[in-house]
C-alpha cells in the first residue's frame, strides 16, 4: 500500500492496521527524520513485514509522488491500496487569511490528493484488473484496486476559522466521486473517510483551544465522546477488506456534531433569547453557556480571559444591542480581544468557537466580524486591541 501523510497520528493507524493483517506498505511525509521512525514502529506489529518511510515529500509536487510510487512497485512489487491523506491547517478568519495562505492549503489537501492519485493510478487500474469480483465469490487473489481519501466534515455546515481547510475538504470529496465514476468500470473503488473529531491526534492537539471533555462532547456528537484512531483504522479494514468490495463513492463520516440539532433546546432558547435584550454583556454570555460547558480541566485559563472581557465591557458601558425582526431577536454581542495573545491563539477565539458550537446546535446563525486591530499605546506596547462584532440570530 502507499500512504500520503503516513507519519501522522491518523494515517499511521490506518495503515498500521493493513501491515497487522499482512500488507507492506510505503508512508511518505515531509519529515525525513518522523516518516522513518514511524515506519519503523509500524513494521514491529508483524513478524517480516516491510514498511518503507519516504520522507521530504511535498505532495504538491506531483513528479515527486510519480518517482515515489514508482519505488514502492519496486521494492514491494505492486500499489493494491492507497491513502491520500496528507493534509495542513491552522485557525484563520477570512478578514486574516491572505489568498496566499488560502492557497496553500488548496495545494496541500486537494491538489496534493489529485497528485497522489495521478501518481498511483496506472497501479491501481494493474491491481483492480488483478483483483476483479463478481460479488458471488471471495476474492481468490485478495482485493486491490482500492483508494481512500482522507476528507474532514467541517464542509457540511459551515466551521469557523476554517475556510480554507472546509473549501479543500469539499473538493476532496467531489475529486473521490469523479474517480469513482470514471474508474469504478475498471474495477477502482474510490471512497472518503471523514473522520470528525478523533482524540490524541495531532490536528485536534493543534486545532482545539482546549482539551474539552467527554461530558461536553456529549451535547454535541450523538456518541457522546470523541472517536479513536482505531476506530479510522477499522472503517478502512472495511474499505479496502472483501466487506467493501461493492462500496464505491462513499463518504463514511465518523461521528460529526452537525448532526445534533436539538429543536427541544432552540425552542426553549427562544425565551432566553427574549428576556437577554438589553441585558448586560457578562448575563449575555451566560445565557449563551459558554462558561458553564467549560469542562472543570480547561475552565482556569479561558474563564479568567473571558471574566477581564467582561469586566472591561462593563466598565467601557458596551451595551448589547437588540433588534427584533417578527418576534425573532436578533443579538450583537461585543467581544474585547485586547490581550497579549493574537485572535488565532487566545481566549477570544476560544469564546468564539464556543459560541458558533453553541449556536449551531440550537440552529442559531452567527457572523463575526473583526474590526482592524490597533496598536495599544497602554502600559504594554506589544498589546494589541481589537473589537469583534459577534451577530446571533434565530433562521427567518
Amino acid at each position: 500500500m502507499f500512504c500520503t501523510g503516513g507519519g501522522g497520528s491518523i494515517c499511521s493507524a490506518q495503515v498500521r492496521a493493513l501491515v497487522a493483517l499482512g500488507a507492506n506498505a510505503m508512508i511518505l511525509g515531509r519529515n525525513v527524520e518522523k516518516t522513518e521512525r514511524v515506519a519503523k514502529d509500524i513494521a514491529t506489529v508483524r513478524a517480516g513485514a516491510k514498511v518503507i518511510g519516504e520522507g521530504g515529500i511535498d505532495v504538491r509536487d506531483v513528479a515527486t509522488l510519480e518517482a515515489a510510487a514508482a519505488k514502492c512497485v519496486r521494492e514491494l512489487g505492486a500499489i493494491d491500496f492507497v491513502i491520500a491523506g496528507a493534509a495542513g491547517n491552522f485557525l484563520a478568519p477570512i478578514a486574516q487569511l491572505s489568498a496566499n495562505a488560502f492557497k496553500t492549503v488548496i495545494d496541500i489537501d486537494l491538489l496534493g490528493s489529485y497528485n497522489t492519485l495521478k501518481a498511483t493510478l496506472p497501479y491501481l487500474r494493474a491491481s483492480a484488473a488483478a483483483h476483479r469480483t463478481d460479488g458471488k465469490t471471495r476474492p481468490r487473489n485478495g482485493t486491490g484496486g482500492r483508494i481512500i481519501f482522507v476528507s474532514a466534515t467541517m464542509h457540511y455546515s459551515g466551521v469557523p476559522l476554517q475556510t480554507h481547510a472546509a473549501a479543500a475538504k469539499a473538493g476532496v470529496d467531489a475529486l473521490s466521486w469523479q474517480v469513482c465514476v470514471e474508474e469504478g468500470p475498471r474495477g477502482i473503488t474510490s471512497n472518503v473517510i471523514s473522520p470528525g473529531p478523533i482524540a490524541g491526534t495531532e490536528g485536534m492537539d493543534r486545532l482545539s483551544q482546549s482539551a474539552r471533555s467527554e461530558e461536553q462532547a456529549s451535547t454535541r456528537i450523538p456518541s457522546g465522546r470523541w472517536g479513536r484512531v482505531k476506530e479510522i483504522a477499522d472503517a478502512t479494514v472495511y474499505l479496502f477488506s472483501d466487506t467493501g468490495n461493492y462500496v464505491n463513492g462513499e463518504v463514511l463520516v465518523g461521528e460529526c456534531s452537525c448532526a445534533i440539532q436539538s429543536l427541544k433546546t432552540c425552542k426553549a432558547n427562544e425565551t432566553q433569547w427574549t428576556a437577554a435584550a438589553g441585558i448586560p454583556n457578562s448575563s449575555l454570555v451566560a445565557a449563551f453557556s459558554i462558561l458553564t460547558s467549560s469542562s472543570a480541566a480547561t475552565k482556569s485559563r479561558e474563564s479568567k480571559a473571558v471574566s477581564r472581557s467582561e469586566d472591561r465591557n462593563s466598565r467601557a458601558n458596551v451595551s448589547v444591542l437588540c433588534r427584533v425582526r417578527n418576534l425573532v431577536p436578533r443579538l450583537f454581542l461585543p467581544i474585547d480581544c485586547t490581550e497579549t495573545e493574537n485572535l488565532a491563539g487566545g481566549y477570544a477565539t476560544h469564546l468564539l468557537l464556543e459560541l458558533y458550537s453553541h449556536a449551531r446546535t440550537n440552529s442559531l446563525h452567527v457572523h463575526a466580524t473583526e474590526l482592524e486591530p490597533r496598536r495599544s499605546n497602554s502600559v504594554k506596547e506589544s498589546r494589541v486591541a481589537s473589537l469583534l462584532l459577534v451577530e446571533v440570530r434565530h433562521p427567518t
